[in-house]
């Protein structure tokens, strides 16, 4: 089962680069989207937790949490960089702040909702 999320962890960051790829129709630009940085790095928190926690079967060590808050922080800013050579985007502080809280909040819920064997 490690090896299915392990894949999912993959693709999904293949697919926030993709997204990232894509310029934003001019419509859309100045519409708010933290909601969106919320919900996406939230997902890729909760797959990182499916990952170490054995599918909610024993809860994530602090070191662990470390590790995939960490990585999930320093993801989000090289995509915020690799936004700047993006017509129609620009890197943001604010996205890389909501992306960072995003994970983390999904991260420590299910954690918390967890319990040890």
């Amino acid at each position: 089962m490690r090896k299915v999320f392990l894949f999912l962890i993959i693709i999904y960051l293949i697919v926030i680069y993709y997204f990232s790829s894509i310029p934003v129709p001019k419509p859309l630009r100045d519409k708010p989207d933290i909601l969106l940085h919320f919900l996406e790095y939230g997902g890729l928190g909760t797959l990182f937790f499916f990952y170490y926690s054995d599918f909610f079967r024993k809860k994530i060590e602090l070191p662990v949490l470390f590790f995939i808050l960490s990585f999930t922080l320093l993801y989000a800013i090289s995509d915020e960089f690799h936004q700047s050579f993006v017509p129609g985007r620009t890197p943001s502080v604010k996205d890389v702040i909501v992306d960072f809280v995003g994970a983390s909040f999904f991260l420590i819920i299910f954690n918390l909702r967890t319990e040890n064997e």
